[in-house]
């Protein structure tokens, strides 16, 4: 009896079949009182069922007939114990699902409170303008086109003409096409912060904010933070850009201009600069706004802000009848078919100078204006060149004719013997000045130049003077090898610090030059690597000759000499055939 009773105890502790914890299982995961009663009135049918066969079954063989019975008498049993089982289940689901979201819930206030504090911290998907996840730039916030959301205020336009402008004596007129506008930005399409920013592609050639992906919306957000941040591709400026030629047409025409200036101040990209001053130049002379140009003209500091058509900076002077600057002059002295540049490029302050003095001779203080040259009549005679007003292709269907004041014969023979007589007098002033105050070697330009400003235009008095003379009487005393290896340091130094990365080298051109020197003579090279040189206008670098020089330009011991002669020229894009 006691054996049998183990027997039973073991039997009570066994698991039930698996078809039917198959049953159970998949009965409790429906989390349903209906699935839970069908499968407890099928093991007590089966428990059921087991015992009246068994009770059969005993008759002739009495074991199999008790073990049976036993089974159908665990069935019902394990039923019942399977259906508390259930209800204890259904109720552990409920509270994991309670516990999940409360768990939700606390990771967005989390979310939400680490958002304010950071505009752009989330790893997670985000949508613009909403709960303020990116602080939008005060210059921008009201130039910015929106599809969708409450700030939405652009409406999609059909094909429609817009009114007449005249300038330089003819109407013009345009048609907007009905396309989207590039920088268009739809509020409810994704914004993913990507891993790591500098392995996401760049926008494609003519970008616009649609196309971007969810990882490159997030970087346009942030320039949306600060326009200004000169690190960020300029394909995601060019999509901001495109928003704003819009208001140039038809928008807030003074904000936008204001805006580009600025861009123009910070992004160098040559396209960005090109196509910015066509759309500035052009849709001033449109509107008639001439305080805009001088704004324009005044904004021109820096080197890669002049990346754009000289004849464009001929009409804006022509156009509001302002005075050509002298170094606006020496700028596009190509244009004006001057090519002895020498002292242009070595001795700019001197040349301007002497220029300078010679246009107020001649001109008297009003300076030289373009209309002297040009009247009306002879401006209608001028050949026509065709140029698209803005880069944004959802808005023009044509370009624009721009009358090519550069090739005007009168005005390209005035401006050039301006420029012979400015190089003539530079020339004798110079030499002049070796004499009085001999320095060095002849190419020492840029040392040249200080003593000239200083002994010319310099109050003796003055500090300035005296830190000078003093740099003076130290270059005295340096070894012909110190002195290029200073020359060259400063000319090193003044490039880098306008943002010029390349540079042309150019050898003294006579017999002394040295064969390590004489391999490098016009090629293009690098600052930051004396190793490479480029012959495809700086896309590519490669190692330089086995026998030339490894240095920068002044930096070498040149055999025979002792010191190097040779210069750095500064390398821009529109110069890349004088070079």
């Amino acid at each position: 009896m006691g054996i049998f009773k183990k027997l039973i105890n073991k039997i009570l502790d066994a698991e039930v079949p698996p078809a039917i914890e198959k049953l159970v299982r998949k009965r409790q995961s429906d989390n349903s009182k209906a699935s839970s009663k069908l499968v407890r009135s099928i093991l007590r049918i089966l428990g059921i069922i087991l015992v009246v066969i068994s009770l059969l079954v005993a008759i002739a063989v009495p074991p199999a007939g008790i073990a049976g019975i036993i089974f159908g008498i665990v069935c019902i049993i394990k039923s019942r114990k399977k259906s508390n089982i259930s209800v204890s289940l259904h109720r552990s689901t409920v509270n994991e699902k309670l516990e999940a979201v409360q768990n939700k819930l606390a990771e967005k206030n989390r979310y939400q409170a680490e958002s304010a504090k950071s505009p752009i911290s989330s790893d997670r998907h985000i949508t613009l303008f909403q709960d303020q996840d990116f602080i939008i730039h005060d210059d921008i916030k009201d130039l910015l086109w929106i599809a969708d959301g409450k700030y939405k205020n652009y409406t999609r336009e059909p094909l429609e003409s817009v009114p007449e402008y005249e300038y330089c004596g003819m109407r013009i007129s345009f048609t907007i096409y009905g396309s989207e506008e590039p920088s268009l930005i739809y509020v409810k399409h994704p914004i993913l912060k990507p891993l790591i920013e500098t392995e996401i592609p760049r926008p494609s050639y003519y970008p616009d904010y649609s196309s971007l992906t969810p990882e490159q919306r997030y970087i346009y957000a942030k320039l949306l933070t600060n326009p200004y941040d000169e690190t960020i591709d300029i394909g995601y400026v060019f999509i901001l850009y495109y928003g704003l030629e819009r208001h140039l047409l038809r928008g807030d025409f003074d904000s936008a201009f204001r805006v580009i200036l600025k861009l123009r101040d910070i992004h160098k990209n040559h396209s960005f600069q090109s196509y910015s001053a066509n759309a500035l130049i052009l849709s001033c002379m449109l509107q008639k706004k001439g305080e805009f140009i001088l704004e324009f003209i005044k904004s021109l500091d820096k080197e890669h802000e002049y990346n754009f058509s000289p004849n464009l900076l001929l009409l804006c002077y022509y156009s509001f009848n302002i005075t050509l600057l002298p170094k606006d002059i020496m700028r596009m002295a190509s244009t004006f078919e001057f090519t002895n540049r020498n002292y242009i490029k070595k001795n700019p302050a001197i040349f301007e100078q002497c220029l300078s003095e010679i246009i107020n001779n001649k001109y008297g203080p009003e300076g030289l204006h373009i209309n002297r040259f040009i009247t009306k009549t002879e401006l209608s005679r001028i050949k026509m060149d065709n140029m698209r007003l803005f880069a944004n292709m959802s808005l023009l269907d044509k370009e624009i004719p721009v009358p090519m004041l550069s090739e005007n014969f009168r005005l390209k023979k005035e401006i050039n013997a301006l420029l012979i007589e400015a190089h003539e007098k530079t020339k004798k002033l110079l030499a002049a000045m070796r004499k009085k105050a001999p320095i060095g070697p002849k190419d020492q330009s840029s040392e040249i130049d200080k003593v000239v400003y200083t002994q010319r235009y310099i109050p003796d008095d003055s500090d300035e003077a005296k830190q000078i003379r003093t740099r003076q009487e130290a270059w005295k005393k340096m070894t012909p090898a110190e002195r290029s290896k200073q020359a060259g340091t400063e000319t090193k130094e003044r490039m880098e610090s306008t943002g010029l990365t390349m540079y042309v080298w150019e050898t003294s051109g006579d017999e002394r030059v040295c064969p390590d020197c004489r391999v490098m003579d016009g090629k293009l090279c690098l600052w930051a690597d004396p190793m490479v040189y480029s012959r495809n206008k700086g896309k590519d670098w490669i190692l330089r000759p086995k026998t030339a020089v490894k240095v920068h330009p002044g930096e070498n011991i040149c055999k025979g000499e002792g010191h190097c002669r040779c210069t750095a020229i500064a390398y821009y894009p529109e110069l890349v055939g004088e070079l």
